[in-house]
């Protein structure tokens, strides 16, 4: 049986044990390295995000927020795959789950601030960068604004 047959994509409520694993692996990928604790995740967005996972054999392999901005655009952020399992589509697959989620609550744009490593993944995936690149207020990474409008977005078409 394949990966992609195998994995299951889906919405988990906060304080969960999928949302407590997410959060792990959300850690370890963006802000462990930093030395930062997992409290620095405790942002504005993490409590009113829809948290949405990747799961194989009940296993925890990609995570990703989503949250409302304004009433037709919405934010993804923290999007983690897990090392094992990176460049195997699971995260063209979360995107895609994502996308339609954000459309079928009214999104018109998606937007994210993409690590500078990020940025070939997400135009593969239609988005566009905007701006220049910033430091992150709380690693010092380098990000880059990136969007994708979603009102000619078909899901049927990915």
């Amino acid at each position: 049986m394949g990966l992609e047959q195998a994995m299951e994509v889906y919405i988990v409520q906060k304080d969960s044990h999928y949302w407590f694993s997410a959060r792990k692996l959300r850690h370890e990928v963006f802000f462990r390295d930093f030395g930062l604790s997992e409290e620095v995740m405790d942002d504005a967005g993490e409590s009113s995000a829809v948290h949405i996972v990747a799961t194989q054999s009940g296993e925890l392999i990609a995570c990703v927020r989503l949250n409302q901005s304004s009433e037709a655009r919405y934010q993804l952020s923290q999007m983690a795959v897990a090392l094992k399992h990176q460049k195997k589509g699971i995260g063209k697959k979360l995107l895609e789950y994502l996308e339609i989620l954000a459309v079928e609550r009214g999104a018109q744009e998606i937007f994210l601030n993409a690590r500078l490593s990020a940025i070939d993944f997400y135009v593969k995936q239609g988005y566009q960068v905007k701006g220049d690149e910033f430091p992150s207020a709380i690693t010092g990474m380098h990000h880059i604004v990136m969007f994708k409008a979603m009102g000619t977005f078909n899901p049927n078409n990915t």
